[in-house]
């Protein structure tokens, strides 16, 4: 109609450019113009009649006023901007510097960071925690930034029985909040990846992270902080005890076992910790002493204890025994390195008919006696590496009697395995072949990395 009514091309033409018969175009033509007869339609819309000279400025009167009182609260001309911005109105800093200007407004006294930080900032308190209403919450829609990402770890925990070790426990719960929802808001945290809980409260508004705890929001950081002050090892160990059944029943750990050290660093002031040596900052600090003991098929951590001392540090070893043996069974074999325990405890574990694989001590004068050893009384062995690859190892087995003990141990000195110096292989396991013995303390080698990795999580 535009082209036929207003550009005043005739009907063949526009037939042609549209695609249409000349008959149809007539036919829409006689339509249109009895439509506006009839007032079917407005013919305003298609007729408009254009007035010369510049459209009239916008009714600014209440943007003005807007401008003003952002300016009381102490608004800058950016601030007023994006105020301004997020309403929908679209201003430049001139004009509203011409406003503040003919209202006689002075500029604003230079402020920090924190002051303008301060001027914006809305605290909002987060709810408390209590246990969820599903008469009230069920078919609400509530929204999660990243507590809904744990929500998939619940079966696990539910296959696995953790609130069975919870109770057994006997973790200290609350008027509100049971021992459960307790100890589960600190796995919450832990699955996300929390460091540290003073650092980041968000979660305390976050509905994902409380409904995995079976509340509405997860407790602040002030509860989680003040909460390991009311558990102790009693509880420590009683957890650790149907943790470690569960685990036993399930076939996630074995007979085999690595067990280590490791220092836990305390960074404050006045810390009356002992000092003990890390690792991973190559020097020793005042920190918590803490033991672990891992599955090295399964990794899983089967017991800790984070109460060693200087003088009981040597006793771990038995200790553990004594918790494996209430299980009814022994452990067929521990594997630890050279200053995890004394020759004297080595005496007991093999008293006690339970396995183990550790490192000698080095020295010089063994190093010397060990390259006083003819070289047609060393054997070479094929072990089995790391992505299936055999290194070629010269190794020498003899009996050996450590001092202050009675009993004779299995010595495998292995060369060749990128190391500077011999290495000194102790064991009472006469059964294995010394590439088999090899191979299983290479795998507590290989997983301490891992270690140190999830200790770094925790």
């Amino acid at each position: 109609m535009r082209a036929l009514c207003v550009e005043k091309i005739k009907v063949k033409d526009v037939a042609k450019r549209f695609g249409y018969s000349p008959f149809s175009i007539n036919a829409m033509k006689r339509d249109f113009v009895n439509a506006i007869k009839n007032n079917q339609i407005d013919s305003r819309h298609f007729f408009v009649t254009k007035n010369p000279g510049r459209n009239p400025d916008a009714d600014k009167a209440q943007l003005k006023v807007k401008i003003i009182q952002l300016r009381k609260q102490n608004y800058s001309i950016l601030d007023i901007k994006s105020a301004l911005q997020a309403e929908g109105n679209s201003v430049s800093h001139d004009y509203i510097d011409r406003v503040l200007t003919a209202e006689g407004f002075a500029r604003l006294p230079k402020r920090t960071q924190i002051e303008r930080k301060l001027q914006f900032s809305k605290i909002i308190k987060a709810p408390r925690s209590h246990s969820i209403d599903w008469n009230i919450d069920r078919g609400q829609i509530f929204h999660s930034e990243r507590g809904i990402g744990i929500l998939p770890f619940l079966p696990l925990l539910a296959r696995l029985c953790v609130d069975q070790w919870i109770e057994f426990a006997e973790y200290p719960g609350t008027s509100e909040l049971s021992s459960v929802q307790n100890v589960l808001s600190f796995i919450a945290l832990k699955l996300a990846g929390h460091n540290r809980y003073s650092q980041d409260d968000l979660w305390a508004m976050d509905r994902g992270f409380g409904l995995f705890s079976g509340l509405n929001v997860l407790p602040k950081d002030g509860t989680l902080s003040s909460y390991s002050y009311r558990t102790d090892r009693h509880m420590n160990r009683r957890f650790l005890k149907a943790m470690f059944q569960q685990l036993k029943k399930l076939r996630l750990i074995g007979g085999q076992v690595n067990m280590d050290f490791t220092a836990i660093p305390h960074w404050g002031d006045a810390s009356v910790l002992e000092n003990n040596w890390s690792g991973k900052y190559g020097k020793r600090l005042k920190s918590v002493l803490s033991v672990l003991c891992q599955d090295p098929d399964t990794g899983i951590f089967c017991y800790s204890n984070a109460e060693i001392r200087h003088r009981n540090e040597a006793e771990c070893v038995l200790e553990f025994v004594d918790f494996w043996k209430d299980g009814g069974r022994k452990p067929s074999c521990l594997i630890f390195d050279s200053k995890f325990t004394t020759y004297e405890n080595l005496e007991k574990l093999d008293k006690d008919k339970i396995k183990f694989i550790t490192l000698r001590r080095r020295s010089k004068k063994l190093l010397a006696e060990l390259h006083k050893i003819p070289d047609e009384e060393w054997s070479s062995v094929k072990v089995e590496g790391p992505s299936r690859k055999h290194m070629r190892l010269k190794i020498h087995e003899s009996e050996i009697l450590l001092d202050k003990t009675t009993r004779y141990f299995r010595q495998i000195a292995v060369s060749g395995n990128g190391h500077e110096k011999e290495a000194f292989i102790l064991t009472n396991d006469r059964k294995r072949t010394a590439a088999q013995i090899i191979r299983q303390y290479g795998k507590r080698w290989n997983v301490e990395k891992g270690i140190s990795e999830q200790i770094e999580f925790f």
